[in-house]
């Protein structure tokens, strides 16, 4: 009896986050970033991401992580008509990802996240910082003339060489987007309305805004979550994991 109670505790403490059902609840794509070279693997559908221009892979937050320099203007994507439509819905949403600043960010900085198509229909996410204080903006555009910029300020600024866990929310019924890092909420914000709040078609790219060629990352990412839903407080804590995230 004692034994079988000895193995029931130790799976349960190296239970995986596919066991975690919440966690996994409409999570449409999930790159664990894990590989050693080449293109990156969904673990969740079919959606695996080219590499663009060489970009490599290293030590992670978690096992591995993809490395981009800015300056060979690498990044990862996949191109409209390629991806499942998972990750193309027009609803709610939550991005999960941790990120490790390579140089500091400018005051136009890095898209770190985003979706795009033809007639520019787009959310993204895009670091900055200005005034000495790093910010974290959600930027959802409607068509070329439209373009909701929600301001979400981060409560530490980025130290290079520092992995930091972000998640971004947007609640489409109440237009209201919420950022989290390192588990804890630090800014929420109203949209405006809008008649669409995000590209349905289009690509889906990391470290980059494809079309944006200055807006390049210089740094690291690790464990990129996508979810066509609004991710609780508690499921971001528990992705979080206290700094020692949860393996996919």
């Amino acid at each position: 009896m004692k034994k079988i109670l000895a193995l029931f505790l130790t799976f349960s403490f190296l239970a995986p986050l596919s066991a975690h059902a919440a966690l996994t609840d409409s999570l449409q794509a999930y790159w664990k970033l894990d590989e050693s070279s080449g293109n990156a693997a969904d673990e969740v559908n079919s959606n695996t991401l080219t590499n663009n221009n060489t970009a490599t892979y290293s030590a992670g937050k978690l096992n591995n992580a993809v490395n981009f320099a800015s300056a060979s203007s690498q990044w990862l994507g996949i191109a409209n008509g390629s991806q499942s439509a998972n990750i193309k819905s027009a609803g709610d949403y939550s991005v999960s990802f941790w990120i490790k600043a390579a140089s500091t960010f400018a005051a136009d900085g890095p898209v770190v996240w985003s979706r795009n198509n033809a007639a520019q229909d787009s959310a993204y996410i895009q670091m900055v910082t200005t005034a000495g204080n790093t910010h974290a903006l959600l930027r959802i555009r409607q068509d070329a003339s439209t373009i909701q910029t929600i301001d979400l300020t981060m409560t530490t600024n980025f130290v290079n060489g520092t992995w930091y866990h972000i998640v971004a929310t947007y609640d489409f019924t109440e237009l209201k987007a919420r950022l989290y890092q390192d588990g804890s909420l630090v800014s929420t914000a109203q949209t405006i309305t809008m008649t669409t709040q995000m590209a349905t078609t289009g690509t889906f790219d990391l470290g980059t805004y494809r079309g944006g060629a200055s807006n390049f990352l210089d740094g690291s990412m690790d464990e990129f979550g996508y979810w066509n839903r609004e991710l609780t407080s508690t499921e971001v804590s528990e992705l979080y994991g206290s700094g020692t995230p949860p393996s996919y």
